[in-house]
C-alpha cells in the first residue's frame, strides 16, 4: 500500500488481478536496469539488435503485462470513467533525433480518455535505469490553459478542493514550467497551479526491489485512483464528451 492509501476514493476494492490462479505481469528486474544503463552508453542499433532478447525479456515484456493489468484495474475500479491506455514505443522519431542515439533511455504507459487528444489530462508510470516514477499530468496549448485558468476564475472552490488535498499530501510533488510573465491570482494556494505553462503531480523513487513482484500492479493502481479527482477535473475542462 502507499501512502495515500488512506486518501482514496471510497466505493471500491483494492485487490490484485489475478488470471487463474497465475499473474501476468511478474516484475522488472536488475537486468531491466542494466540494460537501460547500458543502452544509455551504447545507443546504436548494432548493439541494440546483439541484445534485443534481453530487451524483450527484461523491458519490453514486463512494461506490456504491467500497462495492461494497471488499466484492468483501473477500469475495474473506474467502470464508468473514459480510459485509453498507450504504451511507449523505444524508437525515437527518426526526424527528432537530435544528435541522439535512435532509442529511447526510458518508457513509458499512460492512461487517458483519448489516444487522439491533443492535450487534457493523463495518467502514467515510466521506468528509467536508476529510477521509477507515477503520477499525472496535464498538457495543453496556450489557449487550453486559458481555459484552465478560467476555470478557476470561474468556480475557483473544487479544483481549490484538490489543491488543499495535494498540500496536504508528501507523495506526490508538483513540477511544470511557469510562464516568464505572472498570471497572478487572488488565492495563493492556487496561483502555483494558475502560473504553470502546463504541469505534472509525480512520485520518483529510486530503482528497487518494489518493482520486482506482481504487488507493484496495485501500488500503480493506488497511486493512479488517487489522482483521479485531477483526471475527472481535467476532464470537464478540456470538454471531452460534452
Amino acid at each position: 500500500m502507499t501512502p495515500l492509501t488512506a486518501s482514496l476514493e471510497k466505493g471500491y476494492n483494492v485487490s490484485s488481478t489475478r488470471r487463474e490462479g497465475s499473474y501476468m505481469f511478474t516484475g522488472f528486474s536488475q537486468e531491466t536496469s542494466e540494460f537501460m544503463m547500458n543502452l544509455a552508453l551504447n545507443n546504436d542499433r548494432p548493439w541494440f539488435e546483439r541484445h534485443r532478447e534481453i530487451y524483450e525479456r527484461s523491458l519490453k515484456r514486463p512494461m506490456d503485462e504491467l500497462a495492461k493489468e494497471v488499466m484492468a484495474e483501473m477500469v475495474r475500479r473506474f467502470p464508468d470513467d473514459p480510459f485509453e491506455l498507450h504504451v511507449s514505443r523505444i524508437y525515437r522519431d527518426a526526424r527528432r533525433l537530435f544528435g541522439r542515439g535512435p532509442y529511447k533511455e526510458e518508457l513509458w504507459f499512460s492512461i487517458k480518455p483519448s489516444r487522439n487528444m491533443e492535450g487534457g489530462g493523463n495518467l502514467f508510470f515510466g521506468i528509467d535505469a536508476l529510477s521509477w516514477q507515477i503520477g499525472g499530468d496535464y498538457w495543453r496549448d496556450p489557449k487550453g490553459m486559458a481555459g484552465f485558468r478560467k476555470s478557476m476564475d470561474d468556480d475557483p472552490e473544487p479544483f481549490l478542493k484538490l489543491v488543499r488535498w495535494f498540500n496536504g499530501q508528501d507523495y506526490f510533488t508538483l513540477h511544470g514550467y511557469d510562464y516568464s510573465r505572472k498570471k497572478g491570482h487572488a488565492d495563493d494556494e492556487l496561483s502555483p497551479w494558475y502560473n504553470k505553462k502546463n504541469f505534472w503531480m509525480m512520485h520518483r523513487e529510486p530503482f528497487n526491489e518494489k518493482l520486482f513482484s506482481h504487488d507493484f500492479v496495485t501500488l500503480c493502481a493506488d497511486d493512479l485512483s488517487a489522482l483521479m479527482p485531477f483526471y475527472r477535473y481535467f476532464l470537464r475542462v478540456y470538454g471531452y464528451g460534452a
